[in-house]
Order: structure tokens, then C-alpha cells, then sequence
């Protein structure tokens, strides 16, 4: 049996990199307005296996005013065994 808890990004991840996670998306996202699905494509890269590894984003929906971001691999998985 597997004790590997995020397969694709790693089971641990440094603080630091937690705490970049707002610039991340800042600069990700920039001062444009644009569709869900192109945010969801920035932050996949900002915060997944191409940025600093803190999880996974799978898609962004919006419901009326509720937007719901769906994530694999969160980092607050990471080292729990």
C-alpha cells in the first residue's frame, strides 16, 4: 500500500512557498478581467506542479455570486500519514 499522499506534487512543501502563495496568484492573474476558466489555468500553473506545489486546481465554477474552486493534492495533506 502507497503512503504517498499527493502523488503528483509530493507528500511535503516548504512554508515558504505557502507563504508566496498570494503573490502567486497575484501575479498570475494580473489586472485583467477574464473567464473562470483561464483564472483556473493561471492559478493551476501559479500554485501546482509548474509553480510552488501547494496543490493542484482542477476547475473553477460560479453558481450566482458563489465561485467554488476544486483542488486535489492540498498541502494541508502534505506529511500526514
Amino acid at each position: 500500500m502507497s503512503t504517498e499522499l499527493r502523488p503528483i506534487l509530493g507528500n511535503f512543501s516548504s512554508i515558504a512557498c505557502f507563504k508566496s502563495a498570494i503573490l502567486d496568484i497575484e501575479d498570475a492573474l494580473g489586472t485583467k478581467v477574464m473567464s473562470l476558466k483561464d483564472i483556473a489555468s493561471k492559478i493551476r500553473s501559479a500554485l501546482g506542479v509548474e509553480g510552488s506545489r501547494l496543490c493542484i486546481v482542477e476547475k473553477i465554477t460560479q453558481e450566482g455570486d458563489q465561485i467554488t474552486a476544486y483542488i486535489s493534492e492540498p498541502l494541508c495533506s502534505a506529511g500526514e500519514l
